[in-house]
């Protein structure tokens, strides 16, 4: 099931032209390396001004004051004075397709430039085996990319290509494969269901296996219909994603659930929460607390339902030039076609917004642990849009920065990263403003470390920046030339009809 040779030479070829110019200084393996004079933030501690974070080769191996940690002579030193140096963020909730050779390297290099040096993929099953092949070349220092861990999705597709003959077959199948977790997704109306009713034997068929192999199980636990997050947790589930988890408590609505995976179906999930049942919604939260180790809200999308157009002009050039429409549709949620109906649906909209907020504020005081995911686009920007988003939901600026970092670590099994601190990876990022000030400073990135490379993100990003200026005044001269056109086509019937009419008379 692993891809060869040809799928990491086109992957290698497409970073190749996506960046363009070298973004990173030629360093033999075993040298030593500093990043001195910035604020360090390590992802447990308080900050240290004016720390020194000292490795050799792709391992940290002092974190402190300079006075504690003396540079070695020779070592290449990166200057970050008044600047602040945090780990290396994670995003635990992406999903990359390798199938055109560029699509998924252009968003993984944006998201590297953006201060991402590790990503989570969540369960693609038609790039399962792309994830794996691909995941080696991830984790090398010189490859400007985030690492890769792999889930295997538990899935009718994977049923099929892996001639499984049960779940928990499926499951030592994928295992068997090695990737780093497995994800449960049960899908909503309108698509291809996972094999099985997913009652409380699948979930302990699935759960078992996995943790069995060693691999953690993570995923969805509902549909629009129903919960199964009592039989997923009874089973031991490490973690379960999107706030959607805990609005399936919701009382029952008077109408039919839309048939299809539309914009009124995910409008309709969030507005069920103006409806929850309190009492089944704080079971839903014991069992969670109890019996799993991790929540991933992935809040970035559900407030992109609030926006109007959710893409900052900052990193505007992370996505494609929008279309009319597209620009149009976020004002329009639903089939309603009145301006009062839009507009009071919206407000409905915000205010389940709000309500996921305060839940989330309730959990962390709880105790809940919760971890940092994206799950849409642009790639990169939305990591820091999550952990702002965490923050103004209650949880600490720490706690939050966190949740991209050492939490994030702890639910990925991972120990090596999401600190600084000896004997880790050196995965750092270092940025011009503090984090736990303003989340959108983690956006500011001068310069990404990956296994102790340094990374200009202006260079990085170049090419990308270039071809979307090229790409918008081809878009937008185009639609000018359209416009202009039809201006002219209306003034010549105009005159036209004048001309003709004065002819006759």
């Amino acid at each position: 099931m692993r891809a060869g040779l040809p799928l990491l030479s086109a992957v290698a070829v497409s970073l190749a032209f996506l960046t363009g110019a070298p973004a990173a200084e030629a360093q033999p393996a075993g040298d030593a390396w500093a990043i001195v004079g910035g604020t360090v933030l390590d992802g447990s501690a308080s900050p240290l001004a004016a720390g020194v974070v000292v490795g050799s080769g792709e391992r940290i191996t002092c974190v402190g004051a300079a006075s504690a940690c003396p540079v070695p002579t020779g070592a290449r030193v990166l200057d970050a004075t008044g600047r602040w140096v945090i780990p290396g963020l994670i995003d635990t909730h992406v999903h990359l397709d390798w199938r055109d050779g560029v699509t998924a390297a252009r968003a993984q290099l944006v998201r590297f430039a953006l201060g991402i040096t590790t990503t989570r993929e969540a369960g693609t099953s038609k790039n399962f085996t792309a994830n794996l092949a691909h995941r080696d070349v991830a984790r090398e220092p010189g490859a400007p990319e985030p690492r890769l861990v792999v889930s295997a999705l538990v899935s009718s597709e994977h049923m099929a290509a892996f001639e499984a003959t049960s779940l928990g077959d499926l499951v030592q199948r994928l295992a068997a494969e090695r990737p780093d977790a497995i994800k449960v997704k049960l899908e909503g109306p309108g698509a291809a269901r996972v094999p099985g009713d997913f009652d409380a034997a699948d979930w302990k068929a699935v759960v078992s296996t996995a943790h069995t192999a060693g691999l953690p199980v993570w995923g969805h636990t509902w549909t629009e219909e129903r919960s199964g997050l009592a039989e997923a947790t009874a089973a031991g589930i490490d973690g379960v994603a999107h706030m959607f988890t805990f609005a399936e408590y919701a009382r029952p609505h008077d109408s039919a659930p839309p048939a299809t995976l539309d914009t009124d179906f995910w409008v309709g999930t969030k507005e069920r929460w103006h409806r929850l049942n309190a009492d089944a919604l704080a079971r839903g939260i014991r069992m969670t607390l109890e019996h799993t180790k991790w929540f991933e809200p992935l809040l970035v999308t559900e407030h992109n339902f609030t926006l109007p157009y959710p893409v900052p002009g900052d990193v505007e050039y992370l996505s494609a030039v929008p279309s009319l429409r597209q620009l149009m549709d976020p004002l329009m949620p639903g089939r309603e076609t009145s301006w009062l109906a839009v507009r009071e649906r919206r407000g409905r909209i915000d205010a389940a917004f709000h309500e996921m907020c305060e839940f989330v504020r309730g959990y962390d005081r709880a105790g809940g642990v919760m971890i940092a995911g994206s799950d849409t686009e642009p790639a990169g920007f939305t990591l820091s849009e999550e952990v702002g988003l965490l923050h103004a939901c209650g949880l600490t600026p720490q706690k939050a920065l966190a949740a991209a970092t050492a939490t994030a670590a702890v639910a990925l099994r991972r120990d090596d990263i999401g600190v600084l601190r000896a004997g880790a990876l050196g995965d750092a990022v270092v940025i011009d403003g503090d984090p736990l000030e303003d989340a959108a400073n983690l956006r500011r990135v001068w310069r990404v470390v990956k296994g102790g490379r340094v990374y200009d993100p202006d260079a990085l990003l170049g090419q990308i920046k270039s071809d979307h200026r090229a790409h918008w005044w081809r878009s937008w001269s185009k639609r000018g030339l359209a416009l202009a056109g039809v201006v002219a086509m209306l003034i010549a019937v105009r005159f036209r009809s004048r001309l003709l009419g004065a002819w006759r008379g």
